[in-house]
């Protein structure tokens, strides 16, 4: 049994695996069942702000890897995100995590002096 999911992103195929493209771009309160019924995920929270509405975010990575696609997007929660596989036999099963930090960076207002806290900033 296995189950490779590309969060945030198109399905692709790497190493002769499939992964399953997550697009969906609901966040907030949802639970979300993919189209085969193998996975799900639930999110919770909403951003504040307007322009924090999407739940998907992507970052041009200028890497060369075989599995480079897998760390382009990432799905997004401000409070909750759980993936869960319903294809899964009871087992015992090797779980590999692919993390790229795409979605926040630090920003400070160098004048400051140290005066203002760090502050994020969401892309």
């Amino acid at each position: 049994d296995h189950l490779y999911i590309n969060c945030g992103g198109e399905q692709v195929s790497i190493n002769d695996n499939n992964y399953e493209a997550d697009l969906q771009p609901d966040g907030g309160s949802t639970f979300f069942l993919s189209g085969n019924k193998s996975w799900a995920y639930s999110s919770m929270g909403i951003f504040s702000g307007a322009d924090r509405n999407n739940y998907i975010v992507q970052k041009t990575c200028n890497i060369s890897m075989v599995d480079a696609p897998l760390y382009k997007t990432a799905r997004v929660s401000p409070i909750s995100l759980k993936y869960y596989g319903f294809c899964l036999k009871n087992d015992v099963y090797i779980v590999k995590l692919h993390f790229a930090e795409i979605a926040w960076e630090v920003m400070k207002n160098t004048s400051s002096k140290g005066s203002e806290p760090l502050m994020w900033k969401y892309r």
